[in-house]
């Protein structure tokens, strides 16, 4: 079955080189544009399924950025002077900070 559809057109010389592009590819200007119309929905609907997957690996980067955190204590001490590691008194100072006065 097929429709009968009105499409205008206000560009003269855009009607011209689509008539000619048509029958060059040996189609009407009606298959033409239904051939355009797929094209673009297969497109759109590429990128939504690209953009779905790129959210998925977002979720899933920021969940394993969570998930690979070095312990405080590590932190700490790799940052430390030589003279302050395995020292108990930065961990008694360190906790006092954290503590609401």
């Amino acid at each position: 079955m097929s429709h009968v559809v009105t499409l205008r057109i206000p560009d003269k010389e855009a009607w011209e080189r689509a008539k000619q592009y048509a029958r060059k590819q040996g189609v009407t200007i009606g298959r033409m544009v239904v051939n355009a119309l797929e094209l673009y929905m297969s497109r759109e609907d590429r990128f939504l399924n690209e953009l779905k997957e790129l959210r998925a690996e977002l979720r899933s980067l920021a969940y394993s950025s969570h998930m690979v955190k070095q312990p405080e204590e590590n932190i700490v001490s790799m940052q430390l002077p030589s003279y302050l590691k395995d020292n108990p008194w930065v961990e008694i100072l360190a906790e006092r900070g954290k503590k609401p006065v």
